[in-house]
């Protein structure tokens, strides 16, 4: 638990959250037996999506306000946030806020659900407070709407200016094994910081910063923002 008083279930979804964008949207297909070093990949990615998520707790706090403005450009994601804020005053909202459970949690790619029993839809419907959970799933869905939809070998399909992680047939025991590729490319360049597995937030079809898509459905709690923060609000 990275902070008193977070879920047990929150973990798991950014546990969840890092593993398909680890293993499936900022992959490139590989034939053959990659050995390369993709778990420290993954790892990376790991740490990435914990960092927004630390940033989304610290702006929007441990438990968040909605914004007003939601149903303006999304009437389902109004409908389930506004029910899960206060089920006895929302209750007009119940039939849709379960529709759109049902898409986030089963018609949705997970990685980890199927193995803990502490992070399903019953649990979430249960939680006091699960509105930071409903910004996770559905920061899931929208990024899996556009990368799971684009080929292969399209350049929008790719996690950055880089590429995505692409495997090698080259064993060895340090971080040259890591390298990334472009979708129209065959050519492999090894990842030398950091850089390389931040996404391009620069895009008008998806959202790729946790935080950016917290700050599409959540007010901030705090008026002192670092640079990256007021950018992206």
């Amino acid at each position: 638990m990275f902070v008193t008083g977070i879920t047990a279930s929150l973990s798991w979804y950014l546990h969840d959250v890092a593993y398909i964008i680890a293993t499936k949207i900022a992959k490139k297909s590989f034939e053959g037996k990659d050995k390369g070093e993709n778990h420290i990949f993954h790892q990376f990615i790991h740490y990435w999506i914990h960092y927004e998520c630390v940033k989304v707790l610290v702006v929007f706090g441990i438990q968040p306000t909605i914004r007003s403005d939601i149903e303006s450009w999304s009437p389902e994601l109004h409908a389930v946030f506004t029910y899960f804020t206060s089920k006895t005053e929302n209750k007009q909202y119940k039939a849709t806020a379960f529709e759109v459970l049902d898409t986030l949690f089963d018609n949705t790619d997970h990685g980890y659900f199927n193995k803990v029993n502490i992070a399903g839809k019953q649990i979430l419907n249960h939680d006091p407070n699960p509105i930071l959970n409903l910004v996770i799933l559905s920061y899931l869905r929208q990024l899996q709407q556009l990368f799971y939809a684009v080929g292969d070998g399209v350049l929008q399909r790719d996690w950055n200016g880089f590429g995505r992680y692409f495997g090698t047939s080259k064993t060895t025991k340090d971080l040259r094994n890591i390298g990334m590729s472009k979708a129209n490319s065959g050519v492999r360049v090894l990842i030398t910081d950091v850089s390389y597995f931040k996404p391009n937030e620069d895009r008008k079809d998806v959202i790729t910063s946790l935080e950016e898509w917290a700050a599409r459905l959540l007010k901030p709690h705090i008026t002192e923002l670092n640079r990256e923060t007021r950018a992206r609000l």
